[in-house]
């Protein structure tokens, strides 16, 4: 996946704290520790909460305001589960929504 496409639709998003707009593609695991610019390890943040969790770090940043991450491991992730739904989304934002749902919905308007 395009990795600045994902970075634009995690943009999008409201922050994951405040739920303020607009928001930058915070890392979770940072680049310099081998974090990607991937759904999975981007989360969206608003300026000042981004700054906030580069001050005190993601452990406590996470720890302060109850995200949803693991911070168990060595690196922090999302937690089981909750990045694969997350990834989904973002990816839904970038090609548009092909949910079984929606296409039974256009076969019958179709018929």
């Amino acid at each position: 996946m395009d990795q600045d496409a994902v970075k634009e639709a995690v943009r999008s998003q409201p922050c994951l704290v405040c739920r303020r707009r607009p928001s930058d593609p915070a890392h979770i695991q940072t680049k310099g520790a081998g974090g990607l610019d991937t759904a999975e390890n981007l989360m969206p943040l608003c300026r000042m909460h981004h700054s906030e969790q580069h001050q005190i770090g993601i452990k406590s940043f996470t720890r302060k305001h109850d995200l949803p991450l693991d911070i168990s491991g060595i690196y922090p992730k999302y937690k089981e589960g909750y990045g694969a739904l997350w990834a989904d989304y973002i990816d839904r934002l970038i090609h548009g929504d092909d949910s079984p749902e929606d296409k039974h919905n256009t076969e019958r308007s179709h018929a």
